[in-house]
């Protein structure tokens, strides 16, 4: 993980100081709907790069203990405040280095918003580590923006179609690819939602 990565999360989210949350609701509410067409009863979930923590607060609500949910975020800020402020299970970690669970392996794996900001220097062994991350059979839950980030370029390295076939390779089968739009504020926001099964 680099310094420098921990560094521009954690300032962008300084305003969890505060305890003020900042998101795009209208992405949230679609993001959520896509999400509860899956049955995480019983499951385990491992969310990669958890940012305000939206799918841990509803999930640790509406689920209850009937999953196992595990976040990821670089961001020191990020896990205290979900850890110590909410009780969410939480590690400190990028890619590289993801949580494992015996004797399977995560049920499902979330990641909203986080692979284009994934250094591509870091992608392969990042996706080797969802495969080894993920159960026989395992899901893989992806929301990916299509327009232009405010992110600095530095830490957004956007993740287009060759990209998502270098992700699948011979780990994962691609079974959901689906663009769609959010109309949020004043303009429309694109994005695509993408399902892979591990093989």
């Amino acid at each position: 993980m680099r310094a420098s990565e921990v560094g521009y999360w954690d300032n962008n989210f300084k305003s969890l100081d505060k305890n003020m949350v900042t998101d795009n609701v209208w992405k949230r509410q679609q993001l959520l709907k896509k999400l509860l067409t899956h049955d995480f009863i019983g499951s385990s979930v491992l969310e990669i790069g958890v940012g305000f923590g939206t799918v841990a607060f509803i999930f640790q609500r509406l689920y209850l203990s009937t999953l196992k949910y595990v976040g990821t975020d670089v961001s020191h800020k990020v896990c205290e405040f979900l850890r110590n402020g909410h009780g969410i299970d939480m590690v400190h970690t990028d890619i590289t280095k993801l949580p494992k669970i015996e004797p399977d392996g995560f049920d499902y794996i979330i990641a909203l918003d986080v692979l284009e900001h994934i250094n591509p220097k870091d992608r392969e062994l990042g996706y080797d580590e969802m495969y080894d991350s993920l159960s026989d059979g395992g899901l893989i839950l992806i929301n990916n923006p299509l327009d232009e980030s405010n992110h600095d370029g530095e830490f957004d390295y956007g993740l287009d179609d060759k990209g998502i076939a270098n992700m699948c390779g011979d780990r994962f089968e691609l079974s959901i690819k689906a663009p769609y739009s959010v109309k949020c504020k004043q303009r429309v926001c694109n994005y695509e939602w993408i399902e892979m099964r591990k093989i």
